[in-house]
């Protein structure tokens, strides 16, 4: 239950810092002389390869959300997969699950940053008075094009008169770290 609930989990993105404060050199009109004492040093992208990852030795940093049953494969066991593609525009879209769309990240030096997803779940059509919110906040670290950490997080909330006769209490969040590698013979397209 813990891998294919998890793996629905990894919809959504890291924070990204949207503070950045480099606005490049001070002296925009001139051309660079050559000179290598800016102090600035640029970082190039890590991209990664496209198609299949399997998803290994998840961990669980919290569990407030009481997501994860136990019964997820042990160390070193695969649980679940990611699907990489490639845009074209310097983004790529990774999707986890089939019932959310996918995140979409941007490289920026090793680390992929992604647009948290979200949505709500309307239960007055089952009799209940409760709206519950969910974010799915997703991100990368690559170690290089096929092998990555990841980290993904479900946060929840519920508004209603009978959010608090619903199994979960609310709000809540869940946080959770997982290994992610290529599987080089299921390479998606370029």
């Amino acid at each position: 239950m813990r891998s294919i609930f998890v793996l629905a989990l990894l919809v959504g993105c890291s924070k990204s810092d949207d503070s950045n404060t480099d606005t490049g050199s001070s002296d925009s009109g001139s051309s660079d002389s050559g000179s290598s004492d800016s102090g600035d040093t640029q970082v190039e992208d890590i991209l990664p390869l496209t198609g299949a990852w399997a998803i290994g030795d998840v961990t669980v940093i919290d569990d407030g959300c009481s997501i994860d049953d136990g019964e997820g494969g042990g160390e070193g066991e695969e649980e679940g997969q990611l699907t990489v593609t490639d845009n074209g525009d310097g983004t790529y879209n990774v999707l986890a699950a089939e019932f959310l769309g996918p995140w979409v990240c941007t490289p920026e030096g090793a680390v992929m940053s992604c647009i948290e997803q979200s949505f709500e779940q309307d239960l007055n059509n089952n009799g209940l008075d409760a709206v519950v919110a969910q974010t799915f906040p997703f991100g990368m670290v690559l170690s290089d094009e096929a092998n990555a950490l990841i980290d993904y997080s479900v946060d929840m909330a519920c508004v209603g008169s009978d959010c608090g006769n619903l199994e979960q209490s609310f709000p809540c969040s869940s946080i959770f770290t997982a290994t992610a590698a290529h599987v080089a013979d299921q390479r998606g397209p370029e």
